[in-house]
């Protein structure tokens, strides 16, 4: 009799415990609307990984490798940028932005914006970057964006336009891939 009580128990603990762990997990990305905490989440994952890069972009090796390897050796600079969250919020006072909106973020660097809007409830977010530390962010070029046409609500280039070639026919490329009267900012 004893026995069947410890199983019954142990089943229900267990039950318990798969319960809470998915509670934790579906809450996760709420604890990183804390600027501290997520800053440092996305510093671990940079050290913690392996660069890549797009290889057939003409400046990659001029300018963007120098300068996001300047940006990402500096814990305070870079991963810590409150700009980004201003950039974020103008984009989010847009009455056509909601829970389901699609984001595209072009040039992000670190992770930061993206998982800023993950805290803040926005989860389907792509990012495209010329290099990249993450998983999160796909390796291309904004020039020629590798995602179908008016895929996206909103799209976020803060400062990746400053460092075009062309910026002209980036922000051709952006127009295509933002769904109409969609921010670009």
């Amino acid at each position: 009799m004893k026995l069947t009580k410890n199983k019954n128990l142990s089943f229900w603990y267990i039950i318990i415990l798969l319960k809470l762990k998915i509670s934790i997990f579906r809450n996760f990305y709420k604890l990183l609307i804390d600027d501290e905490l997520r800053s440092m989440f996305c510093f671990a994952r940079y050290k913690a990984s392996n660069a890549k890069t797009f290889q057939k972009s003409k400046n990659i090796l001029d300018i963007t490798i120098p300068h996001n390897s300047k940006g990402l050796s500096d814990f305070f600079t870079d991963f810590k940028m409150q700009r980004s969250k201003r950039l974020i919020f103008s984009v989010l006072a847009d009455e056509c932005i909601n829970k389901e909106s699609k984001f595209l973020i072009i040039g992000p660097r670190t992770e930061n914006e993206i998982f800023f809007l993950f805290a803040l409830g926005f989860l389907n977010v792509k990012a495209l970057d010329l290099i990249s530390y993450s998983d999160l962010v796909t390796c291309g070029d904004m020039h020629s964006i590798p995602f179908p046409n008016e895929s996206f609500d909103a799209i976020i280039c803060g400062w990746a336009l400053s460092y075009s070639t062309n910026p002209a026919k980036a922000m051709q490329e952006m127009l295509k891939k933002c769904k109409s009267g969609g921010p670009i900012s």
